[in-house]
């Protein structure tokens, strides 16, 4: 059975961190039915037009058994769904398959500074200053900054004489290889959870954040939270 997505079904075009999210929806819906050949089929209509959203789509393709290529002829039997409201119904149960992936001895440290919208998610300087050095401390690796290529300027002159990534699929596969994981409330940080093979996770959200969006499989992670106060890390 093939479920064709359309923009009515979760309120509009759908971003990276939803499509995890249907993924999720899509789990529940195999277990209820008990049939693993469900399969969505998500054409570029349905998703936003970026192009770092259909990259990850098509990642989600080749690194998962939710999609199929071609259409169906059933429909999403709603309209207007919450994809991280329907957490409280389904848990979360989402997999992307990474384990043909090599861990690498690396500390992936993917910092929210640019959000567009909730402006909340955004880590200070300083927050972030902070986080580096507990990384520092707490292991023998190798520290990457990943991050999109409209904050390389900030990023440089804040956090110097590290090594830095603003490839978007480059930034992908450091999630999927890295040993040390640390992001905000993005797509990312949903990803790092999702994984089989999970990096050990480091999730640093606000206060202000919604507690339905946290990163799906997030209780088997560390969550930090954050507010104008500041932020600990290991309770110092």
């Amino acid at each position: 059975m093939v479920i064709n997505i359309q923009q009515k079904d979760f309120g509009g075009r759908l971003r990276s961190g939803d499509i995890l999210g249907i993924c999720n929806i899509l789990e529940h819906i195999r277990k209820v039915e008990q049939n693993t050949d469900i399969k969505y089929h998500l054409s570029d209509e349905a998703i936003q037009p970026d192009e770092y959203v259909i990259k990850f789509r098509n990642f989600l393709i080749d690194h998962t058994d939710y999609f199929s290529m071609v259409p169906g002829d059933r429909y999403f039997p709603f309209e207007r769904l919450n994809c991280w409201d329907y957490r409280a119904t389904s848990g979360d149960l989402v997999k992307v398959d990474n384990t043909k992936y090599q861990k690498e001895n690396k500390v992936c440290i993917f910092p929210l500074l640019d959000a567009a919208y909730n402006f909340y998610r955004n880590w200070s300087i300083d927050t972030t200053k902070n986080l580096i050095e507990h990384y520092k401390k707490k292991y023998d690796a190798k520290i990457i900054i990943c991050a999109h290529d409209r904050c390389k300027d900030i990023i440089e002159t804040n956090f110097p004489g590290l090594e830095y990534s603003y490839d978007y699929m480059q930034n992908i596969n450091h999630v999927i290889t890295c040993k040390y994981f640390a992001g905000g409330d993005t797509a990312t940080s949903h990803l790092a959870s999702s994984v089989i093979n999970k990096p050990n996770n480091l999730f640093l959200y606000s206060s202000e954040s919604l507690f339905h969006a946290f990163p799906l499989n997030h209780r088997q992670n560390e969550m930090v939270m954050y507010s104008k106060f500041g932020c600990n890390f290991d309770g110092k």
